[in-house]
Formats: C-alpha cells, sequence, structure tokens
C-alpha cells in the first residue's frame, strides 16, 4: 500500500455534474465539486456557508403564491415589493413598512392576480414602475412616499383634451373681390401644455369659404378652452397636408394667409394599442423612450414612446426623428417578444431567438432609422432577466437552463452562451420561476427552481467566473429578489413551509455576510434575534412546534422544540438567535492521481487524512461519507461558558477507513456556525 498527497485550492468550478465525471481535463472540473450545498463558492476560489434567512413577514395570504421584485430610486432608497392576489406590500431593511396604526403592513390594492404575479414584467424609472401583462392594460405604480404608493393606469395621449367648438369664419373681406367664393380654406386645432411638450390629438377639420390669396380678407379660428393646456396649435391643410400656422395663448387666431411651415405638421395619435395591438407584454427604456412589445394580437411589434416622453404615442405627417416609433419585426418564426435589455444596443428577447436592435443610418433610433438583427436562436422564458455588467443572464425557453448574452468583437455581435452545462443536473427537466441578482459582497445571480431549490451562480465573466451552488431549506422557495441596503446587496425570498402542520408563507432575508463576532452570526432560517438585557427566554411564535437551533452569545446551544412560541435557555444570555436548522455541505470530486494512468480509475482509494486551511471558521466534520463523520474538537483555552475560538489556519483530521473507487470525502457544517474554506489536502491511499 502507498499513499499520496492530492490538492485542491480552489472551489471556483461549483458544483459540477456526473455527466463531467469523464472530464478530468475540464478547468472548471479541476476546482470543482461534487456537492455544494448551502455553500457559497467565492470567485477568489474558496467555499463558505451561506447566511441565514431571517423571518420578515407572513404573506398576507397563506394559500396563494406572491411575488417579490425590487425598488431602487438611488442606492439609499430600496425596498421590496411583495405582489400578491390584487394587493401589495412593501419591506426594507429586514422588516415591513408599517401603515398609519404602527402594526399594520401598509398595503395597496392592485389589479393583478396571484396566478399572473410571475408574468408581470417591469421597469423602472425614478419613482415609477411600469408594470405590463398581456392580461392587462400597463400599469404604473407609482411612489409619493413611503407609505403613499398609487396604482395609475397607463395612458397613451398627451392627457391633453381636443379643442371642442373650433369654427372657421371669414372675419374680413377685400374690396369688389370677385373671387370671395372660389376658395375654401380647412384648418384644425390642438391644445399644449404649458412648455411644449405634449400636444393633444387635433381637431376634426373645419372649413370656411374665403379668397385669404386678395389683400384684406382674413379667416378667424376659435375654439373652447382647454383644461390644462395652455397653448394651441393651429394647421392650415396646404397642398393635402395640414402645415403649422401658429401657436397662441389666445383662445383665437386670425389666418392673413399665413404661409404654413411644411418642415412642422400636424400629429397624429398611434391607435395600435387601443386597437390592432391589444395588450404588451415587455416595456423598457431605451434612447429616452419608452419601449413595449408582445402584443397580445401582434406579438412582434414594438412601440416606442417619442423622445423624452413617457406616454406621447403621436407622430407627424411626414415624420420626424422624435416621433414615436412603431416597428414589426421580420423573423423566421412568429415568436412572442418577451423582454427587452437596455445595453450598448436595445436586445430583444422573444420566446425563440435573440435580436439586437439598432438603427440604419442614423445615432438613434428613429421612425425612419430601425432595424432588428438576429444574433442567436435560443428563445427565452418569461422570467424576467437581470443584466450583470455589459451582460445579460436569462433563462431559456425551453430545456430549463440558464444563458448569458453578451457582445463579441470577434462575431461584430452579440452571442449566447450555456452558463449551466457543467451542472446540468440542477437544471433538466426543470425549469426557472424568478431570478435576481446580488452585487455585494459578491456578485451572484439567484434563481428560483420549479423544485422549490435556490440555485445560486457566483457570476464573473471577465473573470471567467461561473459557478453554481445550491441551496434548500425547510420549505419551498417560490420567489426572490434582491435590492442594495448599507453596504450590501441583502437577498429577500418567499418561502413556502409547512410548520406544525400548517401551510404558511414567508418573505425572508438573507443576512449579512460581515459578522465581527461569534454573537453576529446567524446561520439560521426563518429565524429572529433578541438583542438585550440578559433572558431565558426568548419568543419565536410563528416557529412554535418546531424543532430549532439556538446561538446564545456565540455559543450553540442544544436544539429544542418551540412551546407555546418561547424557548427556555439553560443560561441566560444577551444575545440570542432562533431558527430552523439547516445543513452545508461540501463533497469532492473524484481524486485524480496523476501518477497513475487514467487518473486512478479503476484503483481502490482511501483518504486517510485530510488538512482544511480554514479562515475563522467553527465546527467542522469530515469524512468518507455523510453517515461517517469526524469533528474537529477545537476548544483549547477558551474559559467555560464561552464560545470556542474561530479558527483561521489548518485543521488536520483522521478519517474513518473507507476504500471506494473515488476516493471521494464530504465536509459538513451542521451548527449556526461559520465554515469558510480555503482549501484541501488529503492524504489518499492505493
Amino acid at each position: 500500500m502507498s499513499s499520496t498527497k492530492v490538492s485542491q485550492i480552489s472551489f471556483a468550478g461549483g458544483e459540477v455534474s456526473t455527466d463531467m465525471y469523464g472530464r478530468q481535463d475540464d478547468s472548471k472540473f479541476q476546482s470543482g465539486l461534487k456537492r455544494c450545498l448551502n455553500f457559497i463558492s467565492l470567485p477568489q476560489g474558496p467555499v463558505r456557508n451561506r447566511s441565514g434567512f431571517s423571518c420578515v413577514a407572513e404573506t398576507k395570504y397563506p394559500s396563494k403564491r406572491a411575488r417579490l421584485i425590487p425598488f431602487v430610486f438611488n442606492a439609499d432608497q430600496t425596498c421590496i415589493i411583495e405582489l400578491g392576489d390584487k394587493y401589495a406590500r412593501f419591506h426594507t431593511e429586514g422588516a415591513s413598512i408599517l401603515g398609519d396604526d404602527g402594526v399594520t403592513p401598509y398595503e395597496i390594492e392592485t389589479p393583478w392576480s396571484a396566478e399572473d404575479v410571475f408574468h408581470l414584467h417591469y421597469t423602472q424609472a425614478g419613482d415609477i414602475l411600469t408594470v405590463v401583462n398581456r392580461n392587462y392594460p400597463p400599469y404604473e405604480l407609482r411612489r409619493y412616499g413611503w407609505t403613499d404608493w398609487r396604482i395609475v393606469k397607463v395612458t397613451f395621449d398627451s392627457g391633453l383634451s381636443t379643442p371642442a367648438n373650433v369654427a372657421a369664419v371669414r372675419e374680413t373681406k377685400a374690396d369688389e373681390d370677385k373671387n370671395e367664393s372660389k376658395y375654401t380654406f380647412k384648418y384644425k386645432v390642438s391644445a399644449l401644455n404649458e412648455d411644449k411638450s405634449r400636444e393633444s390629438e387635433p381637431s376634426a377639420a373645419v372649413s370656411v369659404v374665403a379668397n385669404l390669396y386678395a389683400t384684406g380678407t382674413t379667416v378667424k379660428i376659435s375654439w373652447n378652452q382647454v383644461a390644462g393646456a395652455s397653448w394651441y396649435r393651429v394647421y392650415k391643410n396646404v397642398g393635402g397636408l395640414y402645415c403649422y400656422i401658429g401657436d397662441t395663448d389666445e383662445l383665437s387666431i386670425i389666418d392673413d394667409n399665413i404661409a404654413g411651415k411644411a418642415d412642422t405638421t400636424t400629429r397624429r395619435q398611434d391607435k395600435t394599442f387601443a386597437a390592432a395591438g391589444g395588450q404588451p407584454s415587455a416595456v423598457g427604456y431605451f434612447e429616452q423612450r419608452r419601449c413595449f412589445g408582445g402584443f397580445s394580437e401582434d406579438p412582434q411589434r414594438i412601440i416606442m414612446t417619442r423622445t423624452a416622453t413617457e406616454s406621447d404615442m403621436t407622430y407627424s405627417l411626414p415624420s420626424k426623428d422624435d416621433d414615436r416609433v412603431s416597428f414589426q419585426i421580420a423573423s423566421r418564426e412568429y415568436n412572442m417578444i418577451e423582454h427587452f435589455l437596455p445595453l450598448s444596443h436595445l436586445l430583444v428577447l422573444t420566446s425563440g431567438g435573440e435580436m439586437r436592435v439598432s438603427p440604419l443610418n442614423s445615432d438613434a433610433i428613429t421612425p425612419s432609422s430601425i432595424s432588428a438583427r438576429p444574433q442567436s436562436y435560443n428563445g427565452a422564458s418569461y422570467v424576467q432577466p437581470v443584466l450583470v455588467n455589459n451582460s445579460a443572464v436569462f433563462a431559456a425557453a425551453r430545456g430549463g437552463h440558464v444563458l448569458d448574452f453578451y457582445y463579441r468583437y470577434d462575431a461584430g455581435g452579440y452571442a449566447s452562451n450555456d452558463l449551466s452545462i457543467r451542472a446540468s443536473h440542477l437544471f433538466d427537466f426543470k425549469t426557472v420561476k424568478d431570478m435576481a441578482l446580488s452585487k455585494s459582497p459578491y456578485q451572484i445571480v439567484w434563481c428560483v427552481s420549479s423544485d422549490g431549490s435556490l440555485l445560486g451562480c457566483t457570476y464573473i465573466p471577465e473573470q471567467n467566473v461561473d459557478a453554481w451552488h445550491q441551496h434548500t431549506t425547510q420549505g419551498e422557495f417560490e420567489s426572490v429578489a434582491a435590492v442594495a441596503e448599507g453596504t450590501e446587496d441583502h437577498l429577500y425570498v418567499v418561502v413556502k413551509r409547512t410548520l406544525n402542520g400548517v401551510t404558511k408563507r414567508f418573505v425572508e432575508r438573507m443576512e449579512t455576510f460581515n459578522f465581527e463576532t461569534h454573537d453576529d452570526c446567524f446561520f439560521v432560517d426563518c429565524g429572529g434575534t433578541y438583542d438585550g438585557e440578559e433572558t431565558t427566554t426568548v419568543s419565536i411564535p410563528w416557529l412554535d412546534g418546531e424543532l430549532v437551533s439556538i446561538l446564545a452569545d456565540g455559543s450553540v446551544r442544544p436544539q429544542q422544540v418551540v412551546k407555546n412560541g418561547k424557548v427556555t435557555l439553560d443560561f441566560p444570555a444577551k444575545k440570542v438567535t432562533v431558527g430552523l436548522p439547516y445543513t452545508s455541505d461540501v463533497q469532492t470530486l473524484p481524486v485524480i492521481l496523476d501518477q497513475y494512468p487514467g487518473g486512478g480509475n479503476g484503483i481502490k482509494k482511501n483518504v486517510t487524512q485530510a488538512v482544511l486551511k480554514v479562515h475563522r471558521s467553527s465546527g467542522v466534520f469530515v469524512g468518507p461519507s455523510f453517515d461517517e463523520l469526524v469533528e474537529h474538537k477545537q476548544r483549547t483555552i477558551e474559559p467555560a461558558g464561552s464560545p470556542p475560538a474561530l479558527i483561521t489556519g489548518d485543521i488536520k483530521l483522521q478519517l474513518f477507513p473507507a476504500w471506494s473507487m473515488t476516493g471521494e470525502f464530504c465536509i459538513r457544517q451542521s451548527d449556526p456556525l461559520p465554515l469558510h474554506l480555503l482549501s484541501i489536502t488529503a492524504t489518499v491511499a492505493t
């Protein structure tokens, strides 16, 4: 029998599928893991167990699904919006925003049912979220204050009424004009706001018989006042086109044969939404236009508002560069537009492929300069993608995989890449139900799987890092969203749990990765923290009847069942964290022995010793399987009653003997304590 030492200095490959076990030449295999459960792969190479989820609130309806979406006004003003069955609630800094009574969650009524909330698409501009779904008209969710949110239906017009009672009469007549009844002139009038950025639809044409070509003949055009209008614009028919002849803040204007200006022609309101197109299912912003697409009756049409407007769909005859844009994509398949992604170009994702929308002969998209060029043919699902630097990450329409979409200079366009190909066991025959991005302290794309697990991908494309890890809890993850709170991005989830025989849904928040001492650790789920005077009793009523883990003043206390909504400590403590336990597991891939042909395949192996390099860690169990674990006893000179010091350095453990063909071994953290694993060196006997 001989032995050799084998090291793994990086786990940045994440969890790897068994389909990759023959690819020992692959760099991601060499830095991968067989299991990375409730651990997070860090971009530098280590793994650390994830922080736990604190309980924020129960959702309004325990029997109906709810979705979380982020609201980000700026780095300091963020919140999570809980959208359920015809209601919205709001959460920030790990707590619900309360109403005027200071007890009840602040709530507003919404039009969307629970069955539709996961098919809502949204975009944000300042304090306004635009929300669309093909079964509903577009709405805006507007914030006027933290306890003043309003739902407003989007109106695609200027907000000004068309002037009424427009009349044109001959005001004066030239002397001895033999042609006074030979000519007919037609006029239209529209209303404008104070800065003339919004214009109503023009009135119906009115006509008058007069000879304006004769000196001394004039025509008076008059109309009624329009609420909200500061100006009025008058157009005259010249050669078949209604051309601009003047603006006035009065309720009439005199035409003494004013020359019409063809370069500023009458504006018309686009009726696509109200008539042919139906309701949009995709929305976004690009080049100061609000974009809509995926109409229920015209799935490949893109409509953009006038430049620098939110809802103005007017256009000119002849057209102008700032007019609304209405464009139908021509493609091989007639697929629904699902998403708009604003990068250097406007990227359009359909259920059958990905396209780049860009100008043809100008620097910006205009009604006469727009084209759609196919980039790839994967297809996207309804799940809202996330933007990561200059790339996009989206869920595929079929196959359940996750892809990124990025610009490639060598290809002169955008290309897609299957991010989940090396961890296909996490995605095959499953679907992604929701997606979010957290940027700090670690850049991670989070996906809710149809099997109820939460999948994370540590994603740094410029460093070629894309490492998957999976997370489970006592329940099913259903929705995910992330917002910045302080110096970290905090992940919020909706979890469906069965507690004490009753099904409930909770909004929960992943706690900080940054802890100063044992006391600050938070490695439980659906948990809560007591911080105050010394006590032996801690209330946690939402977990009544459940077995919970307890960390009191940094020391692990025995697990116990919550009774009457409380746990009782054996010794008093000032800071106590209580919640559902979860286990964090790492399992190595089959050992590669370079001194043997084929890396040692077919040779029995026994890992006799493992040396783990860790950072600020505690409570480590190692063994050849998860049923044969050895605990590292780390208490040394710490006084009784205080927690063992966190370890930074090497941990050496003798493992139970176990011969196998793979030489895999397992690492577990089952206590509510941190485990930050930097590298592994194993002694392998053959």
